[in-house]
């Protein structure tokens, strides 16, 4: 153990990362696909989401309690899947949001309990220091305090725009997300007004300068808007756009 601890020290001085610097879709919803993950893969997203719940030792997939199912969990749908790409050379850089709807604590207790399994896909996050590798787990939701009292981790914080998640660095924020109707009025009809233009330039170089990734929520998800929406934050360099039909986000980003 010792000697695994003083290689991973030595492994952060030597490679130490500023931020993820990951841009693309971000699969909204991802276990609502007919297959979890795959489908996000196929089409080539760089996120994607899961909404889970304690349940025993267990984490089982679902946006409300009564969708939860014992055969969903977030180990058998991502977990798991992605170790199996990760050892047959089969996986690129992906964020795995973890968005836990109740429990907090408990949850991430659990979610601990699971990940030195998958260490070697893991990236970890030390004191102002981050080890990128394929798989970066971020806890949204229901965030556990405890990740601020850590020194050596597998999983960050999804933070908001507000003083606490911009008084901490990357290494416990790596990703900053909000409601988009929160800050703006533009609904994906006609130009964003001046003010508002200003406004989210502001709030990329802010998180930018920190070295931290970009992402709104409540976006439409339906065509024709999206591609409004889609088209505006590739142009105002927000990093991840969320979607909710990954085949439609790819024929985009190819047209």
């Amino acid at each position: 153990m010792i000697l695994l601890l003083l290689c991973v020290v030595s492994m952060y001085a030597c490679h130490p990362t500023e931020g993820l610097k990951i841009k693309g879709g971000h699969s909204h919803n991802d276990y609502y696909h007919p297959r979890p993950l795959f489908d996000a893969l196929r089409w080539g997203m760089v996120s994607v989401e899961a909404d889970v719940f304690p349940v025993g030792d267990r984490l089982l997939v679902g946006h409300s309690l009564g969708e939860l199912s014992e055969y969903k969990s977030l180990e058998e749908l991502y977990l798991m899947p992605l170790y199996e790409l990760y050892r047959n050379k089969q996986l690129d850089t992906l964020i795995l949001m973890v968005d836990i709807k109740e429990k907090g604590e408990e949850s991430y207790r659990i979610l601990e309990s699971k990940l030195d399994d998958y260490r070697p896909m893991l990236s970890v996050f030390a004191k102002h220091r981050l080890q990128k590798n394929h798989v970066t787990i971020i806890l949204s939701g229901d965030r556990p305090s405890t990740i601020f009292e850590q020194t050596f981790r597998y999983c960050a914080l999804d933070g908001r725009i507000d003083s606490i998640s911009f008084a901490y660095d990357y290494t416990f924020y790596p990703l900053v997300s909000d409601n988009w109707e929160k800050h703006f009025s533009w609904d994906g009809e006609g130009a964003m007004t001046p003010h508002e233009c200003q406004k989210l330039r502001d709030i990329v170089n802010q998180c930018h300068e920190q070295h931290k990734l970009l992402r709104f929520w409540n976006t439409p998800g339906r065509l024709p808007q999206s591609l409004s929406f889609w088209q505006l934050f590739q142009n105002e360099k927000v990093d991840l756009m969320g979607v909710d039909k990954p085949d439609e986000f790819n024929a985009f980003l190819n047209d």
